[in-house]
């Protein structure tokens, strides 16, 4: 009988490790025709979903492409969808193993306005519904939808401000048709940009974004809209320097994970992935920044059943000398374990991530080949490692928070001088100094109450963090 189960579990193993998927990436469409990836999604069953934009011309001007491969990268079928407008998916869930929501915008150049909508199909690519958004003057576009407890939708992108003041971020709750319960538009006196929402607590929606400064650049938020809509808080990632959300993520801790891009710091205009976690009452506990010398943006991710983080989007490979799909695995904390870049010879973007049902991952985005820009699917697993392989994401503590007006502030895990920098809620440069050789620094006399962005630089490690001050 020993021998019997032995036998069975050693050739089970042997069937499952043939069927085990090898790692492929994928560069396909016409090279004659624009065309680029915005999502992936898999079921349990291992069938894989892309949807992109593609110059099909099949409806109008740009469709919503949406293929189906199997587990090794085969193509099974490919359908277009859209209407006699241009068609702009944006992003893509699937529910269950039965529903795929794209959602996007649809442009009319003759007007020209722009429609936010969601399309709902089976998995075998059949039309549900197809629901547009918006209001009869302006602009809108959704870049994110999901399914909530009780079996209503969610969406998130952008809607016109009626008084002229630019975009505001549009959060829309649906029934499981695509009506609408309600709509909150977030508005602000400068231009705001949703991009991902999640469900939290009580009812709740977490949201992220992108809000205007008045100095002008651009900072990610995070804020908390009650059952109804209504504004609970708004959590600003205040920053001096450009940066912007892409996507959100729940942990397994029960907080938040802002996924984005940002320069790390005054001495380079170049983004990083962008990390920043916060709870679910609007506290922010760390934020992390992973890059090269080149531009680096995130665009998606995932946490595995370990607890690991995985990220995707693009950043220049200094072997290839050109920039290409970038994927990051981290550890629950952001830092970083490996990482990995894929695409062909040409620039190479990726913007949509899943995790695939056999712990590895998808990548959706696309491919400079050709003429024009082609679809790029990528399959792979990505092993950690232990050895340190970005110093600007050392841990640092800074403490306490928040601190007294005339107190100290305390730091660790930078060696040697540092280069200090204090910068107000708007940007401004209000306090430096360099080099500046101890561990702790006085706030000067003159500081008002209120947030601010401290930035340290020295020993092979950039940090900032937003402190408080009372």
């Amino acid at each position: 009988m020993r021998i019997l189960l032995l036998f069975s579990l050693l050739f089970s193993g042997g069937s499952m490790l043939l069927a085990q998927p090898q790692p492929f990436t994928r560069i396909f469409g016409e090279p004659l025709r624009f065309e680029q990836g915005a999502a992936v999604a898999q079921t349990s069953d291992g069938k894989i979903f892309f949807t992109g934009t593609s110059a099909a011309d099949s409806m109008g001007s740009f469709d919503v492409w949406l293929s189906r491969f199997d587990e090794t990268g085969q193509e099974k079928w490919a359908r277009a969808y859209g209407s006699l407008l241009a068609d702009y998916p944006q992003g893509m869930w699937l529910v269950g193993d039965s529903l795929l929501l794209i959602a996007g915008n649809r442009y009319d150049f003759d007007i020209p306005r722009q429609e936010a909508f969601i399309l709902a199909l089976d998995t075998a690519g059949q039309v549900l519904w197809y629901r547009t958004y918006g209001d009869s003057t302006g602009n809108a576009s959704f870049k994110n939808v999901r399914p909530l407890p009780g079996g209503d939708l969610a969406a998130i992108g952008y809607i016109s401000d009626p008084a002229g003041g630019g975009n505001d971020t549009y959060v829309v709750r649906l029934d499981a048709q695509g009506n609408p319960r309600w709509q909150s538009p977030l508005r602000d006196s400068l231009i705001d940009v949703g991009h991902a929402l999640l469900p939290g607590p009580d009812g709740s929606l977490l949201v992220v974004g992108d809000r205007q400064q008045p100095a002008g650049h651009y900072n990610a938020y995070a804020a908390r809209l009650d059952s109804l809509g209504a504004v609970e808080w708004v959590l600003p990632f205040t920053s001096p320097l450009n940066g912007g959300a892409q996507s959100l993520l729940a942990l397994r801790d029960s907080t938040y994970l802002m996924i984005g891009e940002s320069a790390p710091d005054t001495t380079t205009t170049a983004f990083d992935y962008y990390l920043v976690n916060f709870t679910a009452d609007g506290e922010e506990r760390w934020r992390r920044y992973l890059g090269g010398p080149g531009g680096d943006a995130a665009f998606a991710g995932f946490q595995d059943s370990d607890g690991d983080l995985y990220l995707a989007g693009y950043g220049y490979d200094s072997l290839s000398q050109q920039t290409d799909v970038l994927v990051w695995r981290c550890d629950s904390s952001g830092l970083p374990r490996n990482q990995r870049f894929y695409g062909g010879p040409g620039i190479d973007h990726g913007y949509g991530m899943w995790r695939a049902r056999d712990g590895g991952f998808l990548v959706a985005g696309f491919s400079a080949e050709g003429i024009e820009n082609q679809f790029l699917l990528v399959y792979d697993t990505l092993a950690a490692q232990t050895t340190a392989l970005n110093p600007r994401v050392e841990p640092v503590q800074l403490w306490p928070q928040p601190v007294a007006r005339t107190g100290r502030i305390f730091w660790s895990g930078i060696s040697g001088p540092v280069a200090l920098r204090l910068f107000d809620s708007q940007g401004r440069l209000i306090a430096q100094r360099s080099p500046h050789p101890s561990t702790s620094w006085d706030l000067p006399p003159y500081l008002p109450s209120g947030h601010y962005w401290l930035q340290l630089s020295g020993g092979g490690t950039r940090y900032g963090q937003l402190i408080r001050v009372e």
